[in-house]
This record gives structure tokens, C-alpha cells and sequence, in this order.
């Protein structure tokens, strides 16, 4: 973003923050959403006026009386040159790139007087070309995340990039920056990244060699997704790169507070307000060494459960700007699971709507009636034939999805007993449903936040019912009326983040799910003599994952709960303790 537009920018947030006030409705998601970046973006934070703002200042200086041009990406490496064959492979990738336009600071991170002659060794061995664009500082305090925002300090570049020294970037990593940073001038731009391990080999006389032990995973080879990564990191830091003013102008730091997880934060922080530029390509390797230490080697597994808690709570009130199509992408990506579709061959995601009948001893999960129903439709008709149901109800559920975070409109629902007699009923004759009711376009709906839908229909008691019938429209717009300038591409969301007892339930819920989809296909195997042991052996795989969530789930619980509530702890512990003896075979 060049400097016009960066002021641009800012004109045009403050011309809104500054009107807050005036808008009807102080607790609508829209004020709430611009009275956060009222806060957030016109004050700098105060560890960059303190320590970082004279580095600043300085660096613009010295720049401005050299005549020297800025450089389009900056890249920031911190060492403790302890690695410094990594280190190498890392400047061999660096001298490598298709695209030169780029600057190199090197900060020496509390490194022992032979590991900064070590650094230094390797710098004056890179190629000229290589080497005059390299400046190395030294630092000899704070944690991990304190020689980030030193190196940030000494960026002049309009992009700025972390990249470890243990990693590798591909040819065209500044170049992919570069085009995307043209296309969407001012946003954070995120690249694709491959995992691979790696093992350090003893070559002896202290000299050792990297190699490959793995193929490259593809696991980090997505786009951005907001609400995804609300929960968990999915975007390793060498694949991002952001807008220099970030730091320079605003004065947003990196938390120095935070020993792990500090890119996370950071990213959590401001691409609701920038945005995600995707380049939807592979431009670096996330190189895990086996046998080497590194930062999970490091940092035990408690304190990485507190560092993600913190960041969980810090921005769990915060709201967010996502538009339909993200909404609708998350339904796809995170309810059902996929199936062919024969006629296709196209994958589709499919989920349950599922009936809950209570014949005077409340609702069972062996009592259930389910019926498949593609969980990216846009209307739900969903009808249960109970012909076989010889028992009268005492009341009766329906769960008209697994997921949440959708509207349903223009309800209605049939009731046809065995006599006969049809009852016919909308929204109004719900006796119970854990949505919020709202009226939105002219027609009554719910807006299910949460996970598992549920609503409670009318019966009359004595009575057999041969079937049930569910009609209604499915809408991702939040229908809240004090929303302010909602269009039709968007809607503004007061997400808020599900805590770990929210993902424990929903990751118990899906472990019973799998179960029944196993009797299901057992009872198909019998039915006709075909095999479905892959489909079972599959099913399986996913209950022993889904188990293994849920442990760590419950573990990043009684984590938090240490620095927060003794109850918690006790709570968790127990539960953790009824899992296992739930799921012995996990």
C-alpha cells in the first residue's frame, strides 16, 4: 500500500469512528465492530512508543538522507546461531529468488560470543549480491518474540516477513508477494506453505548434514479462513507477509508477553481490518526436525495450552466482518463429512437431521430416526415416516442439522397421527427451541448460533403419529435489526470464538455420530452380503482422531483453568477421567 493510500485508509476509518455517536444503536455489531478499531487503530501500542518508535524514526532518517529507495519486502530472520547449516540453506534460498527486491535483517538473539562469530562467518561468505543487502543487530534480552519487533523496527521495506532460520523458501517467494501485494495493495498476503520433516545426520569431526525424512504434506496448503483460524493456527509465519506500516505507522507490536504462538496473535489481530490475500501456491517448506531442538522442544506443552488460552479469551468478544460466501465456505468445510455423489463423482457433504422421540423416559440417542440431507442446500424438507413406531410420544425433537451458525425462515411443520388427524404448525408453535428468535425480509425465522439446532414440536399425548414433516429456508445473513448498511454480498458477526467446553461437546457429539454410522453400516453389511469393512475401518479411524481432540482439549482446559479457577480444574480433571473410562479403546 503506497503512502497515498495508507492515508486514504486511515481518513476513511476515522471519518467513520469519529461518527459513532450519531449511530442510532451504541450495542449494534456495526458500532461495536468500528468502535474496536476506533480503539485499536489510533493509538499505538504503548511498547512501541516506549522501546521501538526511536528505532523507527531513526531508520526513516538515515534512509531519507541516503536517497536510498525502499525495498519492497523486508525479511526479518532472528538466529541464536546455534543452527548455522540451516542457517546457510536458509541464505542459499534467499540468494536463490526470482524477484531481488528485497532486504535482509539479521537480529543475533542472545547468541554466546562463537555462535554471533559464527553468524557473522556465514554472512561474509553470501555472494556480494546477497550480502549488502543483509544488517545484523544484536539482542541480548527478552523472549522469542522480542527480537520480532527489534527486526521490525530496522524494516524500511513496504512488506514485512519473519522467516526462521531453520526454514526454506522456494524461488518465487518474492516474486509471489510481490504480484499479490500489486493486486491487493495494503492487505496481509498469505501464501501456501508445505510441512516436511527433517533429521540432522552426524557426519562426524562435528560436521553435519540435513536431509529430507519425509514427503512434503500439504497440510498448511489452504486459503485463509477467518473463522478457522480464530481456533487454531493454520498459517506458518514464513507464508505471510505484512503491510510495513502495520508496525511503522500504526505501532502495532508483536505481544512480547507471549512465549509461543506470538504469530498467531498477531495475525488474529489485524486481518479482520486488512484483509487475506490468498496465493494460492506453495512458496516455502515448514522444515520440522526430528532430532533437533527446536520451539516445541523447548516450550513445554503447558505453557503452549496457556499462550493459546490467552489469545482464546483475548479476542473472543472481538467482532468480525465475514461475508456470506465465507459463512457458507465454513458450513461446507467443518459439518457432515464428504461422500461421492455417483452421479458426478463430485464430493458433497452431507449431515443428519435427526428426530428424537421421548416415549416417557426423555430423550435417547438409541431411540433416534435419521435422514441424510445435504448440509449446503438451501432449503430443509426433511420427512420421517414412523409407521413402525408402535409406542405413543411423551414429546418430540427435532434436530435439523449438526452445525449452527445459519437462519432458518419460513418455517412450517406436519404432524399426521394414525387416525387421521394433521396438525399443521409454524414457528409460533414451537414449544422449545435453543435459537433466538428474530423477524427479518417479512418472514419469522431462528438464528442458530450454536452448534446442534434444536427444536421441540407440539404433540397430542395418546395419540400414534405416522409422520412428520419440516419445511423451511436456510440464510447465512445475521438477521439482527440494528445492523447498519447490510448488503447483500456481506453481513457484519459478532462471532465469538467456542471455548474448549463447547469443543469437547461438539467433538463427543461427532465421536457418537461415527459409532452410529458404524451399527448403520454393519446393518447394511447384513442386509446385503456386501463388505463395508473399508467404510467401517474409515469410521474408526475417525473416532480414535476425534478422541484424540478431545483430550487435548480437555487438557488446554485444565490449563487455562490453572491461571483462572480451581473449580475448573477439578471439573476438567473429572471429566477427563469419565472420557477415558467412556473410551478405553480410543
Amino acid at each position: 500500500m503506497s503512502m497515498s493510500t495508507y492515508t486514504d485508509f486511515l481518513a476513511e476509518m476515522k471519518a467513520v469512528t469519529e461518527n459513532i455517536p450519531s449511530f442510532p444503536k451504541s450495542s449494534s455489531p456495526a458500532v461495536q465492530y468500528f468502535q474496536y478499531w476506533k480503539d485499536e487503530l489510533f493509538k499505538k501500542d504503548e511498547l512501541f512508543v516506549e522501546k521501538y518508535q526511536k528505532i523507527v524514526d531513526a531508520e526513516k532518517t538515515e534512509m531519507e538522507a541516503s536517497g536510498a529507495k525502499a525495498p519492497f519486502l523486508s525479511v526479518v530472520i532472528r538466529t541464536q546461531g546455534k543452527r548455522s547449516e540451516m542457517l546457510r540453506e536458509t541464505f542459499l534460498a534467499l540468494y536463490g529468488q526470482s524477484d531481488d527486491d528485497f532486504e535482509v535483517i539479521l537480529i543475533k538473539h542472545k547468541a554466546q560470543p562463537q555462535d554471533d562469530a559464527m553468524v557473522e562467518e556465514i554472512i561474509a561468505e553470501q555472494p556480494e549480491s546477497l550480502r549488502r543487502r543483509i544488517r545484523s543487530f544484536a539482542l541480548n534480552e527478552g523472549n522469542r518474540t522480542a527480537p520480532i519487533n527489534e527486526g521490525l523496527a530496522h524494516t524500511r521495506g513496504e512488506y514485512m516477513v519473519i522467516l526462521d532460520d531453520d526454514d526454506i523458501v522456494f524461488d518465487h517467494w518474492v516474486e509471489s508477494f510481490h504480484k499479490a501485494a500489486k493486486r491487493d495493495a495494503g492487505c496481509i498476503l498469505h501464501g501456501y506453505v508445505v510441512e516436511q520433516k527433517w533429521e540432522i545426520l552426524d557426519e562426524g569431526d562435528g560436521k553435519i548434514a540435513l536431509r529430507a525424512a519425509g514427503t512434503p504434506d500439504d497440510v498448511f496448503c489452504c486459503d485463509y479462513n477467518y473463522v478457522e483460524q480464530s481456533r487454531q493456527n493454520r498459517c506458518p509465519l514464513m507464508g505471510l507477509a505484512f503491510p510495513g506500516f502495520l508496525f511503522r505507522e500504526y505501532g502495532k507490536v508483536f505481544d512480547e508477553s507471549l512465549t509461543t504462538t506470538e504469530d498467531w496473535d498477531y495475525l488474529m489481530r489485524f486481518s479482520y481490518l486488512l484483509g487475506v490475500s490468498d496465493i494460492k501456491t506453495p512458496v516455502a517448506v515448514y522444515r520440522r526436525f526430528e532430532n533437533a531442538v527446536n520451539a516445541n522442544t523447548m516450550h513445554k506443552e503447558s505453557e503452549w495450552n496457556r499462550n493459546y488460552a490467552s489469545i482464546i479469551e483475548k479476542y473472543r468478544p472481538m467482532p468480525k466482518v465475514l461475508t456470506t460466501a465465507e459463512w457458507q465456505d465454513y458450513m461446507v468445510k467443518n459439518r457432515g463429512i464428504p461422500k461421492s455423489d455417483p452421479g458426478k463423482g463430485e464430493p458433497q457433504h452431507f449431515d443428519w437431521a435427526t428426530l428424537y422421540p421421548d416415549y416417557g423416559e426423555g430423550y435417547a440417542e438409541e431411540n433416534i430416526i435419521r435422514r441424510n440431507i445435504l448440509n449446503t442446500a438451501s432449503v430443509f424438507d426433511v420427512d420421517f415416516q414412523l409407521d413402525h413406531i408402535t409406542k405413543t410420544m411423551e414429546h418430540l425433537r427435532i434436530d435439523i442439522t449438526e452445525g449452527g451458525l445459519f437462519g432458518v425462515c419460513d418455517m412450517y411443520f406436519v404432524i399426521e397421527y394414525m387416525d387421521g388427524t394433521v396438525f399443521r404448525g409454524d414457528q409460533d408453535d414451537f414449544l422449545y427451541t435453543n435459537g433466538c428468535e428474530y423477524t427479518w425480509k417479512g418472514s419469522k425465522g431462528i438464528w442458530f448460533e450454536g452448534t446442534d439446532p434444536q427444536i421441540e414440536l407440539p404433540l397430542e399425548k395418546g395419540k400414534l403419529i405416522r409422520s412428520v414433516h419440516f419445511y423451511g429456508w436456510r440464510t447465512h445473513y445475521l438477521p439482527v435489526k440494528e445492523l447498519l448498511n447490510r448488503t447483500d454480498d456481506g453481513c457484519i458477526c459478532p462471532f465469538f470464538v467456542q471455548n474448549y467446553q463447547g469443543i469437547y461437546d461438539a467433538y463427543l457429539k461427532r465421536i457418537r455420530y461415527f459409532r452410529n454410522c458404524i451399527t448403520e453400516e454393519k446393518k447394511e453389511e447384513k442386509r446385503t452380503g456386501e463388505s463395508r469393512e473399508e467404510n467401517i475401518k474409515n469410521l474408526r479411524k475417525n473416532i480414535k482422531t476425534y478422541a484424540r481432540y478431545v483430550e487435548n482439549a480437555i487438557d488446554k482446559d485444565i490449563a487455562w483453568s490453572h491461571g483462572h479457577s480451581r473449580l475448573g480444574i477439578v471439573r476438567m480433571n473429572r471429566m477427563k477421567m469419565r472420557f477415558i473410562r467412556e473410551n478405553p479403546r480410543r
